[in-house]
């Protein structure tokens, strides 16, 4: 997985993530839960197929920008349950 940080900002981009979360209905392959102070993460030009969830930003976390990102598969995609200033741009999702 490449990963990345500059300043307060974290990167995660160009990967492929495959078979996350079968063991869990609330979960992703990227998942943050209930801390504000987890701001900036940028996720983008990755490839996430087959998975349960996809990106999952869960209860309060916050400022997410999910960019460029192919999501492939029925249960994949992004999932908000909370928070605010998440971006979701651009993105591809893919269903079966």
């Amino acid at each position: 997985m490449r990963c990345w940080s500059w300043g307060r900002t974290m990167y995660f981009e160009y990967n492929e993530l495959f078979y996350y979360g079968f063991q869990s209905g609330d979960v992703g392959a990227f998942y943050s839960w209930l801390d504000w102070t987890i701001r900036g993460l940028v996720i983008r030009y990755n490839f996430i197929h087959d998975t349960v969830g996809g990106v999952n930003p869960d209860d309060g976390a916050a400022g997410d920008l999910i960019y460029g990102n192919v999501f492939a598969g029925d249960r994949v995609g992004v999932w908000i349950a909370s928070g605010p200033d998440h971006q979701i741009i651009n993105n591809i999702f893919v269903k079966n």
